[in-house]
């Protein structure tokens, strides 16, 4: 018997079965579906972390402080000097307070921030100015407001000039930035900006949350991350006085995470295939136990066991590309 002989009576044999063919192909319909969705997720969500990981700036090295460590703002000229390698440094000073304008009122994260903030991080002004070195100089008053923040205080109209109350001290709105989206789950169109001087007398303190530093180059990230460490390791006599990642250490250890999470899943996904090809099995070994009689004839007229085994296999086929096809 020819091979298309065989493939012809394996597709009849299928044709003849429709119900049953049909809830043997659901297993491995389900079984593909899952493997695909599951890595899909696995894949989608590293591409998030991943965007918003360089949504973050270019080249941005993060320093935070340890235990019982602060950073201040003085700590930006210092870095400037002894790390050749490095192109800016922006201090940070973040707080969770109330904001409001009118009978607007909210409670949000606000930034204490240089006019190099900008520069490092991204971001770009829709109306009116940034925080400038003047502001910083003579602890302006002002206020830069997020995208979705002025639209929600000011609802339609323009807050540039208009007055901004932040944790019930009054000051004017020179800015609103324009829309950046979430970053580390954190929304920037959120956020409200106050010249860092301002706002560590706002806060009542000299401290700062964070250091954002820019290497000159993607080559340099590294090395420069790890001179920044000894720096803080030989002040402190710590080598953990201050946590320091570099922006391409934080995208590589995502992709490793996001490898490992889509293995995973495609390995939980894969049980759920696995159990549609069991019972393709299933289903063709009842199939020869109720076609008993169709195989001894066969066999009486000549046709070879392997050549039915051939056939059976054909069906088996055909139910597992079809059900992935589908």
């Amino acid at each position: 018997m020819s091979v298309w002989e065989n493939v012809r009576q394996g597709m009849r044999g299928v044709a003849l079965n429709r119900m049953r063919s049909l809830l043997t192909m659901l297993g491995v319909i389900i079984g593909v579906a899952t493997v695909i969705a599951l890595v899909a997720v696995g894949a989608g969500a590293r591409a998030a972390v991943l965007a918003q990981l360089r949504g973050l700036g270019t080249n941005v090295i993060f320093v935070s402080p340890g235990p019982n460590v602060e950073l201040r703002a003085g700590d930006a000229a210092t870095l400037l000097q002894q790390v050749p390698t490095i192109a800016a440094v922006a201090p940070v000073l973040t707080a969770s307070l109330s904001v409001a304008a009118g009978e607007q009122q909210q409670t949000t994260t606000v930034m204490g921030i240089t006019s190099a903030y900008l520069a490092i991080r991204g971001g770009s002004i829709a109306a009116g100015r940034a925080i400038n070195a003047w502001d910083q100089r003579t602890r302006a008053r002002v206020a830069v407001l997020g995208s979705s923040i002025a639209a929600s205080l000011y609802g339609g109209a323009s807050p540039l000039g208009q007055s901004v109350t932040v944790d019930g001290q009054q000051l004017t709105v020179v800015g609103v930035m324009a829309p950046r989206g979430t970053s580390l789950n954190v929304n920037n169109d959120t956020l409200v900006y106050l010249p860092l001087s301002t706002a560590q007398q706002l806060m009542q303190t000299y401290a700062v949350s964070v250091l954002y530093a820019q290497a000159r180059s993607a080559a340099v990230a590294s090395v420069t991350a790890d001179q920044i460490s000894r720096i803080y390791a030989l002040r402190y006599g710590n080598a953990r006085a201050v946590t320091v990642n570099s922006q391409d250490q934080l995208i590589a250890a995502n992709q490793d995470t996001g490898r490992t999470l889509t293995v995973l899943l495609g390995s939980v996904a894969g049980v759920s295939l696995l159990v549609g090809g069991i019972g393709i099995m299933n289903i063709m070994l009842v199939s020869v136990v109720e076609r008993t009689r169709e195989i001894g004839l066969r066999k009486a007229l000549g046709a070879t066991g392997s050549a039915i085994a051939l056939q059976f296999l054909v069906e088996a086929l055909l139910l597992s590309i079809g059900g992935g096809i589908l």
